[in-house]
């Protein structure tokens, strides 16, 4: 690989010629992220100030704040009047407010006992500080007040890095909703005609929720107004005098007499109160201290004075009515079981064939409110309390029945009904007090007209009609009735009198009683089981209780007669009434029937469970997709109760009915609010589900981000996890929740769940199939002095006689074991000492930079997960090679065996090896053979690095899809055009990827993962031939070329001697003693001798070191070749399984998921806008 492309987002391609060409990688959404990691020539771009910051040695991490791509591209800058997009490529002070320096020191925080988000403090390049909570989603400049706003954080993920110009693998994006900069710098270009969908969602949502909380709104003013004024008088000593003097001359003029006559004309001493009361509205209205209070004044004063007088007044009307007429009958309240059919109304009429039943029960639901309301009347103590409890209760009570208006007559015996329910007492004194002591500011008199007076006129009217002397038939005729009612439901609620039997013509005319919470008679016999009395009604008296009568009949809860069958469990009342209507109703009715919701929106079909001969009845009218206040349909709550005699019967009753319901089929219909679908919630038989040829997607999270696998493993559900695992479009090697970041793993407790779920992990998941380390767990307890301790890691072996081993290892041995591999194999092609510095990085790590590492969970989970999957492919392929038996995994023993012998075998002293005298050629044979293969695996690295950035990029731009998808869908809500506005809804909805394998998402991509163990591996095996080419094989030919030049020089310095004759070893050699003599001679020759033994020496020592280094270069040759055979036994397989098939695997998933999602939109479409 060239030199530039180290440094630019580019790769290189070979051509079949051989030929090198660059090429650009295409373009990012968003231009934040891709003018920093997509820039061609980082040296040249305007950014490289930026670049050079960030690459220095000594620089530490960084994340990068990003803002949303569509105000990027949509907003600019009103200072320079440049579009963000451009800043983004340029400006410098722009782009480093957008990095931040994770350099920061957190040394009274222990980040493994805080597993949530904390609060953090940083500094952007520019020097901006931060305050960001990732628990609160939210972020704060703290040291610029042109930027005091609250920036919401949108998400936090992880970009993988895909350039050779930033130096480390994985970056922090942190995603946020504007710009860091001054708001007011940023306006909207001119062709941005988006309006502010979000303010203008949110002002329609505040007019909605006013108009829908006016009432309360007014009932909070009204009481704030109260304490305001109470809170100023008694503040204020002369108004505490006012009022006290004011009270006791009016309870003075109630007791004494006045110019010698009493007071007992109930109209002076009305006009005594009103007087009393306007006189103080008049003074408190000149006083600036009730200003705050407004126009509500007269009224508190209203309300005030007549709370504190109230007692007084109501005393004095009790005395004036006890001597002045009889207090109504006392046998009209000792009425217990006074009920609608009882009043004097047409609403019983005589011909049974024109009466409606469910005309009664609207009217039943309509008394309970009222009487709820009434209940208040006789509480209160002010006028306008009373008069507004009075006519909202008259309103309730005439509401009209479907068509049917509510006469006066009727109205009348309708609060003569509430009246009674209520106990109202003393009825007589309420009208005069409401007729007397009221307030006008225009000093009319509001009780004689409107809506109050008519409403007074009818309470006068009841009090009227209970005192006429001719009632007092009536009185007597409802006491008759009120014995034999009360006779009749002892009976029937009486269980030692379940078998008796009871001569029901004795009560034929009270059989149309129904009690205040609805209940007929024949409800009554249903809920305390008495057959027999049930049998009796429907066959002797059919005239008086009809089909319809039958199908109307509903309580106040709105359960229907066989809803309440089915909740007390009377299954012999069920079984007659549902022949009943299978055999008398058309399919219509009985489908009506069965499908009316009750007050919690339930229907029969809820109550189904335990009943799985009535589901094969009924079933086919039951609309099981109806859902209750809950969420839930019929058929989720039946594989719901799990308490079932014959669950698995059930419910594979109630999926085969329900699949073949009318209404159709839509398995994403029975998903609960918390997003549980039936796979999640299914207690067995999952193969029900799975084997069925319903839609579904097994991988779908719920709002725990739990799958259905998950959730079996939470809880113990054997059985449905064998099935699941067993299904072909499982994919749980990326699952995890969201929410806490636990993978599989951290939900098992179960051993034998341990058992099943590795093995279908091992199969799956390492390539080779002969382990996996699944879990590594860290405690809080487990740090000192600031450093994280020994971590304990979780490791599941596959023998080959079929058998598993799960074993716990502390990491210190794992890093021991691999240590020793290292020591035993040192040109292994295994990226052995990539794992080990992962582990030392774990060890070593204090906890300031654990935290810089690990801002968020999911830092966390990705971290992990990614130092378990390269643990995982390190010693599955060491096993594979043969370099770790698989039986040391079975227990702890046998690993410490295994380091003692290995430690004992690496101790011994090895036996003098042979020394190999290597020839010239042999070591350019050595140096072709590894030039081919180092050539070989340079190609295959330069197609490993390319396959690496387009599969980083391809998860990459579906994201960008999915962002241009939602801006489409944004813009098409502003459209003016309709139809134009909902294609443009359509197209985003059909085209969106949902369901992508993105390793942003997601806490690692294990395709990605793979390749990069494999591109490791090459870097190794490369590095080690390099080593010997550059270094030992050089430093041979050197050597060689100091021997040859060695030989030559004795050569000059001996002719005589010939080349055959010439020997190496310098006590072999006789040196000639023919010297001439003389001192000058002597001395010459004693200097040519010892050059001539200096050469001797430096040719021997250089021979020596040249056996010694051609000796090692051809045992390292016989390794690299051996490593060599096993890297290409190693890197067919790997490379299929671990990268193609795993790709494949992962792009069917999603593709299947797309398209599951995209047929549930369709059904969805065809079942709202073709339904039959």
């Amino acid at each position: 690989m060239s030199e530039d492309s180290l440094h630019t987002a580019t790769f290189t391609k070979i051509n079949e010629s051989g030929t090198q060409t660059k090429s650009h990688l295409t373009v990012l959404l968003n231009p934040l992220l891709n003018s920093l990691f997509n820039c061609p020539d980082p040296s040249s771009f305007p950014l490289k100030k930026i670049f050079n910051k960030i690459n220095k040695k000594d620089s530490q991490k960084f994340a990068l704040l990003v803002p949303p791509s569509h105000i990027l591209y949509n907003f600019k800058d009103v200072h320079s009047n440049t579009k963000l997009y451009d800043l983004c490529h340029y400006d410098i002070p722009f782009m480093s407010a957008h990095i931040i320096q994770l350099d920061q020191k957190y040394k009274n925080l222990n980040p493994l006992i805080h597993s949530n988000e904390v609060k953090y403090d940083f500094e952007t390049l520019n020097n901006l500080s931060l305050s960001v909570d990732f628990s609160k989603k939210s972020l704060y400049v703290t040291n610029d007040s042109h930027i005091d706003r609250k920036f919401k954080i949108l998400k936090v993920t992880t970009l993988t890095n895909f350039n050779d110009y930033f130096p480390d693998k994985y970056y922090t994006t942190i995603f946020i909703d504007q710009p860091l900069v001054d708001p007011k710098r940023i306006i909207p270009c001119a062709s941005y005609f988006i309006k502010n969908h979000s303010y203008s969602m949110g002002t329609t949502n505040n007019l909605t929720s006013n108009d829908q909380k006016i009432n309360t709104l007014s009932q909070d003013i009204s009481q704030h107004n109260r304490a305001t004024f109470e809170k100023i008088v008694h503040s204020n000593q002369r108004w505490v005098q006012y009022f006290k003097e004011t009270f006791e001359q009016f309870l003075s003029d109630i007791s004494t007499t006045k110019n010698g006559n009493p007071i007992n004309n109930l109209n002076a001493l009305s006009n005594t109160f009103q007087t009393m009361v306007s006189n103080s509205i008049t003074i408190a209205k000149e006083e600036i201290l009730f200003k705050p209070i407004g126009p509500e004044l007269p009224r508190v004063i209203q309300d005030y004075m007549e709370e504190k007088l109230y007692g007084a007044i109501w005393n004095e009307l009790q005395t004036r009515e006890g001597n002045e007429k009889s207090e109504l009958s006392e046998v009209f309240y000792s009425l217990d079981y006074l009920s609608i059919d009882q009043l004097d109304t047409d609403l019983y009429a005589t011909d049974f064939q024109k009466f409606k039943l469910s005309l009664i029960v609207k009217l039943e639901k309509n008394l309970k409110q009222a009487i709820e309301m009434f209940m208040n009347f006789k509480k209160t103590n002010t006028f306008f309390e009373k008069t507004k409890i009075l006519t909202q209760t008259l309103q309730i009570l005439s509401t009209p029945l479907e068509d049917l208006p509510i006469d006066a007559d009727t109205l009348l015996s309708l609060l003569v009904l509430v009246i009674n329910k209520t106990q109202t007492r003393n009825l007589r004194c309420h009208i005069q007090y409401l007729q007397n002591f009221y307030y006008s500011d225009d000093g009319s008199n509001p009780t004689k007209f409107g809506i109050l007076g008519y409403s007074i006129s009818t309470l006068e009217a009841v009090a009227f009609y209970l005192e006429d002397a001719d009632n007092g038939k009536f009185l007597h005729l409802k006491q008759v009735q009120e014995t034999k009612i009360k006779d009749l439901i002892e009976f029937i609620k009486d269980e030692s009198k379940s078998k008796e039997i009871l001569n029901l013509n004795e009560y034929r005319d009270v059989l149309n009683y129904r009690t205040e919470k609805g209940e007929s008679i024949l409800s009554l016999c249903v809920s305390n089981f008495k057959m027999n009395l049930v049998e009796q009604l429907l066959d002797n008296f059919q005239n008086d209780i009809t089909l319809d009568d039958l199908l109307d009949d509903t309580n106040i809860e709105g359960d229907t007669l066989l809803l309440q069958t089915l909740k007390h469990g009377n299954h012999d009342v069920t079984a007659l009434l549902v022949n009943i209507f299978l055999d008398n109703c058309t399919a219509y009715e009985i489908k009506t029937y069965l499908n009316k919701q009750n007050n919690s929106q339930r229907t029969v079909g809820h109550y189904l469970s335990d009943q799985s001969d009535l589901v094969e009845k009924i079933g086919k009218y039951i609309n099981w997709s109806l859902k209750d206040v809950t969420g839930k349909t019929p058929l989720f709550t039946i594989f719901r109760s799990y308490d079932q005699l014959s669950y698995s019967e059930m419910i594979a009753r109630a999926l085969r009915v329900a699949m073949q319901s009318q209404n159709g089929f839509i398995y994403n219909d029975h998903t609960d609010p918390n997003g549980n679908t039936l796979l999640h919630i299914i207690k067995t038989d999952v193969k029900l589900l799975l084997d069925s040829k319903i839609l579904i997607n097994i991988n779908q999270k719920n709002k725990k981000d739990l799958t259905p696998l998950m959730v079996y493993l939470k809880y113990n559900r054997v059985e449905n996890i064998r099935n699941i695992l067993n299904d072909k479009r499982l994919n749980c090697l990326n699952q995890h929740d969201t929410k806490k970041y636990l993978t599989c793993y951290e939900y098992i407790r179960n051993p034998e769940i341990l058992e099943i779920f590795t093995r279908y992990h091992i199969k799956n998941a390492p390539v080779f199939q002969h382990c996996i380390c699944h879990s590594l767990r860290i405690y809080s307890n487990q740090t000192k002095n600031g450093l994280i301790q020994p971590c304990s890691l979780q490791i599941s072996v596959f023998q080959e006689e079929g058998k598993l081993f799960n074993i716990s290892l502390n990491i210190k041995v794992l890093k021991n074991i691999l240590k020793l591999i290292l020591k035993k194999k040192p040109l292994t092609f295994v990226p052995i000492e990539g794992v080990l510095t992962q582990i030392n990085s774990l060890l070593n790590m204090s906890t300031d930079n654990w935290m810089i590492n690990n801002l968020t969970a999911f830092h966390r989970l990705q971290n992990r997960e990614q130092l378990l999957v390269n643990m995982t492919n390190c010693l599955d392929t060491l096993i594979e090679i043969g370099y770790i038996p698989k039986h040391i995994f079975e227990n702890d023993t046998n690993i410490l065996l295994w380091i003692k012998q290995s430690k004992d075998d690496l101790s011994v002293t090895p036996k003098l090896e042979k020394i190999v005298d290597v020839e010239p050629e042999g070591i350019n044979a050595i140096k072709h053979f590894l030039k081919f293969n180092l050539q070989e695996l340079a190609k295959l690295k330069n197609i490993i690095y390319t396959l690496e950035k387009l599969l980083i990029f391809r998860n990459l731009k579906n994201e960008d899809c999915n962002i241009s998808l939602d801006n489409i869908k944004y813009i098409a809500h502003d459209l003016d055009n309709h139809v134009i506005r909902k294609q443009f809804r359509i197209i985003s909805d059909i085209s969106k990827t949902e369901i992508v394998n993105d390793m942003n998402d997601i806490s690692l991509n294990f395709t990605l993962a793979n390749l990069e163990f494999y591109e490791n591996s090459i870097n190794v095996l490369y590095k080690n031939i390099e080593y010997l080419l550059d270094h030992q094989i050089l430093k041979w030919w050197k050597n060689y070329g100091e021997l040859l030049e060695v030989n030559r020089m004795l050569m000059k310095s001996m002719p005589q001697s010939s080349s055959n004759d010439m020997n190496l070893s310098e006590p072999n050699r006789n040196i000639s003693e023919s010297i001439n003599s003389g001192v000058f001679g002597n001395f010459l020759e004693g200097q040519r001798i010892k050059n001539e033994q200096k050469l001797l020496r430096t040719c021997h020592d250089i021979s020596l070191s040249m056996k010694k280094l051609g000796t090692e270069i051809a045992q390292s040759h016989e390794l690299l070749a051996e490593e060599l055979s096993n890297f290409m036994n190693f890197k067919e397989p790997f490379l299929q399984a671990g990268f193609v098939e795993r790709n494949i695997k992962d792009n069917l998933y999603n593709l299947s998921e797309n398209l599951l999602w995209m047929t549930k939109k369709y059904q969805v479409y065809e079942s709202k806008f073709h339904k039959v």
